[in-house]
């Protein structure tokens, strides 16, 4: 079936392959516990790390563990305890590639994650990378070559070390599920892996039985329940005090990408075909919004009226040279709230991601019958992307959890450009928008339209000392140096915010050549 959003395949017809996908907590050994707030929750209980268990994490990880063994005492201790973090479902079977003839009969018998998995194989390319040369590898496309599925299971993680846990919390969370298999390349057998995500609402029973806090997320950035998703985001981030200002209360703003791929140079606001923003040369285009953005006046903020910038952009002709205009925006800036997004509308947020189809796994607990609900799995990368392959060194190919955060980040244009990168570090909340989510970081929150929490590093610390500051100074500058500018001569103003903020929180000094209360 196909959603409003998204197209969803409900697991109700399972083959006797997919049969054991339905989870039997039971049988797999798993207990009641409840939490410190007496919510109920499964538990599947400790096992002992064994040789067995090391050797399937590569040579690289078996040498670490040598060596840190060769280096304590050689004291015998005991055995390593660790909660389960697999469950093995007893899945095998065997096809042949290219065409899976087998997943291809069970699929359109109405198994769900048959059809979902028999694309994902196809599209993953396996039978590329196993020769050395094009010609044999051609070959052997043609070619029919077996597949064996070894193995599926439910892959559940620790919660983070940091994680504040009480003793009567879950120790894990489950996160996906993963299919092992192999592919028999004349004599070589080539173990590798595919993967999906788990998620379920967060009002579903499941979440709380399985720890599991990664929500649906919806590939039409504006559809309601991203939008839903993004106003509870910023609701929360309000409540959040991330910085201190020292002069006066800011109002919050947003913050335009001027240097975008739209011809109109400006985005979310005026359209490219608006025959205003068409007149004006491309310093005038650039500028207008930054004087918006940051002024203080409470008739500006939060407005995003065309009347409002057209009346701006008369104010820029009339401002003069534009090195007074550039003195005039960054020696206003204290902190802002910024929206920053990626390349562009079209090709930026509002473009639409990797959407595979989701499969939705109904569960209904053996432990406790009034816990039940529904379980979905998805693909967060394109299945070649997806795909991992055994080797002695990394072992088993599992891997870390997948960070949408990663990815979106890494391919946004504003990660790679000078200007945006003191409103990244200084902004007291911060709502990006990713080619696959939306994230939102305010003080401690920082966290993905999914309900995953990410990372962004960060110069500035508002608890530094004066001595700590300054040495950080230069790894600012390092990454910032990085970053490409449109304009090669805005070198200086693009980080005179820091320099600002620095003044600010450390008066009557003066720094890197920067006048007092600049």
């Amino acid at each position: 079936m196909t959603t409003k959003y998204h197209q969803l395949l409900i697991l109700d017809r399972p083959c006797k392959y997919c049969k054991v996908l339905e989870l039997k907590d039971l049988q797999h050994g798993g207990k009641m516990r409840h939490d410190q707030h007496n919510n109920p929750y499964v538990d599947f209980g400790e096992v002992e790390v064994t040789e067995a268990m090391n050797a399937e994490k590569g040579t690289t990880v078996l040498m670490a563990i040598d060596a840190l063994k060769s280096a304590m005492s050689t004291e015998p201790k005991e055995p390593k305890v660790l909660p389960k973090s697999e469950l093995k479902l007893g899945y095998q079977r065997s096809d042949i590639l290219p065409n899976l003839p087998g997943l291809a009969t069970t699929a359109n018998q109405g198994c769900a994650f048959c059809k979902v998995l028999r694309d994902d194989l196809i599209s993953a390319n396996l039978q590329d990378g196993t020769s050395d040369t094009e010609e044999s590898c051609a070959k052997e496309r043609a070619i029919p070559m077996e597949i064996v599925i070894t193995e599926v299971t439910y892959q559940f993680r620790e919660f983070e070390t940091g994680s504040e846990l009480h003793e009567d919390d879950p120790k894990i969370w489950l996160d996906s599920l993963y299919v092992y298999f192999t592919v028999t390349s004349g004599v070589e057998n080539i173990e590798k892996s595919l993967h999906y995500n788990f998620c379920t609402d967060a009002s579903d029973l499941c979440a709380k039985w399985f720890s599991l806090g990664r929500l649906p997320v919806v590939n039409d950035r504006l559809s309601a329940p991203n939008l839903d998703r993004i106003k509870a985001l910023i609701s929360r981030a309000l409540e959040e005090k991330p910085i201190e200002n020292v002069h006066q209360e800011f109002l919050p703003t947003r913050l335009l990408d001027l240097e975008s791929d739209c011809s109109s140079g400006l985005r979310l606001v005026v359209t490219k075909g608006d025959p205003e923003i068409s007149k004006l040369d491309p310093i005038q285009k650039r500028y207008a919004a930054l004087s918006y953005c940051w002024g203080y006046a409470v008739a500006w903020a939060l407005d995003t009226s065309g009347s409002m910038l057209y009346a701006l952009f008369r104010e820029v002709k009339k401002i003069g040279t534009r090195n007074h205009f550039q003195c005039r925006i960054y020696t206003q800036i204290a902190s802002l709230h910024c929206v920053i997004e990626g390349n562009s509308c079209l090709s930026g947020f509002l473009e639409p991601a990797y959407s595979p189809p989701t499969v939705q796994i109904n569960f209904q607990s053996e432990i406790h019958k009034s816990i039940s609900g529904a379980l979905y799995l998805r693909m967060l990368h394109p299945p070649h992307e997806t795909l991992k392959v055994f080797s002695e060194q990394i072992g088993k190919p599992i891997g870390k959890p997948d960070n949408p955060s990663s990815a979106d980040f890494e391919e946004a244009a504003w990660e790679e450009r000078g200007w945006t990168f003191q409103e990244d570090q200084l902004s007291p909340r911060k709502l990006y928008f990713g080619k696959r989510m939306a994230y939102m970081s305010s003080g401690k929150l920082c966290e993905a339209a999914d309900g995953t929490r990410f990372s962004r590093e960060t110069y500035v610390n508002m608890e530094n000392t004066l001595g700590q500051t300054l040495s950080g100074w230069y790894n600012l500058v390092k990454a910032y140096t990085e970053r490409k500018l449109s304009f090669e001569h805005d070198k200086l103003p693009a980080i005179s915010a820091f320099a600002r903020n620095i003044c600010d929180r450390f008066p009557h000094q003066k720094y890197f050549g920067w006048p007092l209360g600049i």
